[in-house]
């Protein structure tokens, strides 16, 4: 994919962290670091992803050039906060599937 796009910045997604077994978090986690380390080292490009990477598994504590992307929490002050530079996605406005009166 990344072949494709030859953007600097690469989203992997991460929104549909979850855990059943087999699986647990803690694995979930593991693939997640997998990837971000992958993309940022051998693809050379900027890892994007969904709030849940720093918020839910955690795969991009201590890896600040992540960009999240804030959809559900919203909680971009606090990823800015922790030094990870952030995108507001907000499901209440910019999700078509939402019930939401635009302004």
């Amino acid at each position: 994919m990344s072949r494709l796009f030859p953007d600097d910045t690469f989203d992997i997604g991460g929104d549909e962290t979850g855990s059943t077994p087999p699986c647990t978090m803690n694995n979930t986690r593991s693939f997640e670091e997998k990837v971000i380390n992958y993309v940022t080292i051998d693809l050379n490009k900027e890892v994007m992803g969904w709030e849940e990477l720093l918020f839910k598994t955690g795969a991009a504590n201590g890896t600040t050039s992540t960009v999240i992307d804030s959809w559900a929490r919203s909680d971009w002050q606090e990823a800015a906060k922790r030094g990870y530079k952030a995108v507001v996605s907000d499901n209440k406005n910019f999700y078509l599937d939402y019930k939401t009166t635009f302004r």
